[in-house]
């Protein structure tokens, strides 16, 4: 009688593996249908844009939407693949079928297989999001040879020497998360931070009174990908969300500003950059690219 149980358990496990098995080919059926709907419309999208300025992210969107159809169908395929031969174990064990025995080395190796596909599957997502179509777009040589010199020495040095103190969105989301109990990311404006963080920071370091994007990328210059107008007297939270939302694409940053303002969803926020490899994109903005010290600390000690 026991034995008997034992049969039925195993049974009713097969038909369960059997049922998750057939469900994983009908989401692969569906999820491959809309991506296929996808790579159709990006197709006609891309020739009805031939030859105009959106031609180049129809064109990705054609080749994300196709490599997505193929990792997605073959990604669930094998996992419903695990899930069959799975069931067949467990009919097998419960003496519906042969013996076991080479049905459990194929479960175990559809089982690694699946697994090792998941997680190859979602470092390439992060991959083709990052230079498919969430990622930096690709600039323009910046120097343009000498023409933008005037040929006064001194001002074309200058001009240079601040075109060069970009900064990545690593090190101004490292500065946010360092500001430190006394920051109120509700209260605080831009002013209040270039006065009571940047300023402190950058006066006296090793590269002298500076910008601070000099100390956050630790003396390396670097030429910026983008530049961020702003007004000092919004709230500072807003300006980095604003960049964070640049960073990823989003049309707005009001949900930023919540992650922003939580320790523990900054650090998520980060690790996201991260796999999505924008972590890395370089900014200008005046609160750091400019030398206070030649400005406001000299204003008000003359």
């Amino acid at each position: 009688q026991d034995e008997g149980k034992v049969h039925l358990l195993w049974l009713a496990t097969a038909v369960l593996t059997s049922l998750i098995s057939l469900s994983t080919l009908l989401v692969m059926l569906f999820v491959s249908r809309g991506f296929y709907l996808a790579w159709i419309y990006s197709k006609r999208l891309a020739k009805a844009c031939a030859g105009s300025q959106h031609e180049v992210v129809a064109v990705r969107a054609t080749d994300f939407s196709w490599r997505l159809l193929l990792e997605s169908s073959s990604t669930l395929s094998l996992v419903a693949l695990s899930f069959a031969f799975q069931s067949l174990w467990f009919l097998a064990r419960a003496e519906l079928l042969l013996e076991p025995g080479y049905l459990g080395l194929a479960v175990i190796g559809f089982s690694q297989a699946s697994l090792a596909n998941c997680s190859r599957f979602g470092a390439a997502l992060c991959g083709m999001a990052n230079n498919g179509m969430t990622g930096a777009e690709e600039t323009e040589e910046v120097s343009g040879g000498d023409e933008w010199k005037t040929g006064n020495g001194a001002w074309d040095a200058k001009v240079l020497e601040l075109a060069s103190r970009g900064f990545t969105l690593r090190a101004l989301l490292k500065f946010y998360g360092e500001l430190g109990p006394k920051f109120d990311a509700a209260k605080h404006s831009t002013a209040d931070v270039v006065r009571d963080a940047i300023i402190p920071m950058s006066c006296g370091t090793k590269y002298g009174n500076c910008a601070a994007a000099v100390v956050i990328m630790n003396g390396k210059t670097v030429v910026p990908e983008r530049m961020v107008t702003h007004a000092w007297s919004n709230n500072f939270t807003h300006l980095v969300a604003s960049v964070v939302a640049n960073a990823l694409r989003l049309p707005d940053y009001q949900d930023l500003v919540m992650r922003l303002s939580s320790p523990a969803e900054l650090r998520a926020l980060q690790a996201e950059l991260y796999w999505k490899g924008l972590l890395d994109l370089s900014y200008w903005i005046c609160a750091f690219s400019v030398n206070q010290h030649a400005g406001i600390c000299r204003n008000l000690s003359n």
